[in-house]
């Protein structure tokens, strides 16, 4: 919800120390620019897993008194003599319309069943 915040999220995720003295004039980091006046931002990590380049927002919605983002995995298959798996660490960062109201994750989860192409995990919800 602040810059401030902000930083110190970018930098855990950067796998660098906190420092409260970060340059943004030659941001080292390469931080995103983000307008809290206008926006939030939504830093989903899901740690280690398969095959995925990521995550991304299928809906973002407001209902009655919340925002709910719907997000799923960037995932894909792989095979081949080994399996050809490739780990790696999944997250995403949602930047957002600025708002007060209850924040509900949705994560939308592939199955291999093709009869039943996807499941919707629990919903979470945020504090206001």
């Amino acid at each position: 919800m602040s810059e401030k915040e902000w930083i110190t999220i970018w930098q855990r995720h950067k796998g660098v120390k906190e420092s409260k003295d970060y340059d943004l004039f030659y941001n080292p980091l390469g931080l995103p620019a983000i307008d809290f006046e206008q926006c939030m931002v939504m830093a989903v990590f899901e740690g280690s897993g398969w095959n995925s380049t990521g995550l991304k927002a299928v809906e973002i919605v407001e209902q009655g008194d919340d925002v709910v983002l719907q997000f799923q995995s960037k995932g894909y298959q792989t095979g081949g003599a080994n399996g050809g798996g490739r780990q790696v660490t999944v997250y995403g960062f949602f930047v957002l319309p600025r708002s007060s109201k209850t924040v509900v994750l949705h994560q939308r989860v592939r199955t291999m069943d093709m009869r039943h192409p996807f499941t919707w995990k629990e919903p979470i919800r945020l504090p206001k």
